[in-house]
């Protein structure tokens, strides 16, 4: 689980954020997300990662992750501290072999929008 969180944010008749997710695509499944072998920087084969919702359902990369806009009660209006949650998870190929143990990483860029 990982959150994002907004501060001193002013909202007026904005109702949902839309967070998108973009980055490497796995070469095998470009819905999902590359991981890169931190001692050499290939692609880690068999196994990708997956960015999802704070229920757990997956988003292809590059695709919008809605949520909505916590109201403040008295002013009707979104409050200045928002939290995102998001969860991430890995995803071994179906028929995989098991994957080779390495330290590794990825990288993913995010843009969020107000609607």
């Amino acid at each position: 689980d990982f959150q994002i969180r907004l501060q001193d944010c002013n909202f007026n008749t904005e109702t949902t954020m839309a967070t998108t997710f973009t980055g490497n695509p796995y070469s095998t499944n470009a819905d999902n997300y590359s991981l890169s072998n931190m001692d050499n920087g290939t692609e880690i084969p068999n196994v990708s990662l997956v960015i999802g919702d704070q229920h757990g359902t997956g988003y292809a990369l590059g695709a919008e992750i809605k949520q909505p806009i916590v109201k403040d009660s008295s002013t009707g209006k979104g409050k200045p501290k928002q939290t995102l949650n998001f969860k991430a998870w890995l995803v071994g190929e179906t028929d995989a072999v098991t994957p080779t143990p390495a330290p590794f990483e990825t990288l993913t860029t995010f843009q969020i929008t107000y609607l």
